[in-house]
């Protein structure tokens, strides 16, 4: 992105070739996508509240990897139901790190029309959120 920025701003114009194929020079393993996964999602949790309740983020971890692995299960994306098996206790044991960490950032409110319901509350308790 930054690359092609800096072309277009020299004045030059860009073709899409889709023949082009990229390689990164980085090589993951097994703990490093999973620990990368976690610091993605981190934010998004942070700013709709996941980390004012623990106990409500480690359900969500559980849920998400079930979501994960059943998707790539129907799409016989076989080789990725061992990450999405250790997601939810390498996500819960970063999280607890987190919440206990010295470098833990204040607890945000989210917004009243916020998606926390949806996110960390499964459907038969939201019902109930709601009355």
């Amino acid at each position: 992105m930054d690359l092609s920025i800096r072309v277009l701003q020299a004045g030059f114009r860009l073709c899409f070739d889709p023949r082009a194929v990229m390689r990164h020079m980085r090589r993951d393993t097994f703990s490093s996508v999973l620990r990368t996964s976690w610091r993605w999602d981190f934010y998004k949790h942070l700013f709709h509240g996941g980390y004012n309740n623990l106990p409500l983020k480690i359900l969500f971890n559980f849920r998400w990897a079930r979501v994960l692995a059943l998707e790539h299960a129907r799409s016989s994306r076989y080789s990725l139901l061992p990450l999405d098996a250790a997601l939810p206790f390498v996500h819960s044991y970063h999280d607890m790190r987190y919440r206990f960490s010295a470098e833990r950032l204040p607890a945000i409110s989210p917004d009243p029309g916020s998606e926390i319901y949806k996110l960390y509350f499964p459907w038969p308790w939201r019902y109930f959120l709601h009355r």
